[in-house]
């Protein structure tokens, strides 16, 4: 015996089996028009002597368990031994035709939903895969990132909380200028105390990390006596606890105190640094 199941929309026939059904839930797709039917819906059997098979070249690559037609009244077997009328043609071997319905021999109605199937398995192994590269880009030029667009800072600095990645700010020392400084000796102590104050502006349109000051002394003849490296600690001083970034296109004040004594300096000198 064999199944046989009928679309509704077009009446094309095909020959199942029941794990093909089984596999898919009982969804066929339809060669001719194709639309989607439930198999199970519209399953008959009919008897193997029923089922005409059709004559196919040596190459082809089609499932061999559909058959081209069947006999419409299934209950009929072909008569043997047709007479051959005069003006008319022996049609031994040739396929009959009249009150049969055809079945689709040359398409698998399962294909069509694997490949559906296939199609979603790849697009979404896709785009996870374009996921993970984004992932990596982000991750290899996470600094660069907040140059181009500073507002996924705060982002990307929850990100390198969780797995532990440093996320430092930008050192373009080109983008800082020292807008103001002086030097002055403190009147309000015995010893010479020099007092260094400063203004430093940041033309970026990013944060960028607080620099480092080369504070030099230097004699009448422009002779360097003395030089310091000062960090954000010293000359933030008491808001050491809060350095932050100088933010885009803002400034910061500094200041810092010196010993001056002995050193006999008229002049001096200021750079930034990294």
């Amino acid at each position: 015996m064999a199944l046989v199941t009928l679309c509704p929309d077009c009446g094309t026939t095909y020959r199942v089996r029941a794990e093909q059904l089984q596999a898919h839930g009982g969804k066929v797709c339809c060669g001719q028009c194709q639309s989607t039917f439930n198999g199970f819906s519209t399953l008959i059997t009919v008897d193997e002597s029923e089922i005409t098979h059709p004559t196919q070249s040596a190459d082809s690559n089609y499932n061999n368990d559909l058959t081209s037609s069947f006999s419409s009244d299934w209950g009929e077997e072909d008569t043997e031994g047709t007479e051959d009328t005069e003006g008319t043609e022996d049609t031994e071997g040739a396929e009959n035709t009249e009150g049969t319905t055809g079945v689709d021999d040359l398409y698998n109605p399962f294909d069509q939903e694997l490949t559906q199937e296939s199609s979603r398995t790849w697009a979404l192994a896709s785009l996870f895969m374009v996921i993970l590269l984004l992932g990596q880009v982000t991750h290899i030029f996470r600094l660069e990132l907040t140059e181009i667009a500073p507002g996924t800072r705060p982002y990307l600095e929850k990100y390198c909380a969780i797995i532990s990645c440093a996320l430092p700010y930008p050192q373009e020392i080109d983008l800082l200028s020292i807008e103001t400084s002086d030097l002055q000796i403190n009147p309000k102590v015995e010893s010479e105390v020099l007092t260094l104050t400063a203004t430093i502006r940041n033309h970026a349109a990013y944060p960028l990390a607080l620099p480092q000051l080369k504070f030099s002394l230097t004699d009448i003849h422009n002779q360097l006596l003395a030089s310091r490296m000062l960090t954000a600690q010293d000359y933030l001083q008491e808001d050491a606890h809060a350095a932050v970034p100088i933010q885009p296109k803002h400034e910061i004040n500094i200041k810092a105190h010196f010993d001056g004594n002995n050193l006999d300096s008229t002049g001096y000198r200021l750079l930034l640094m990294y």
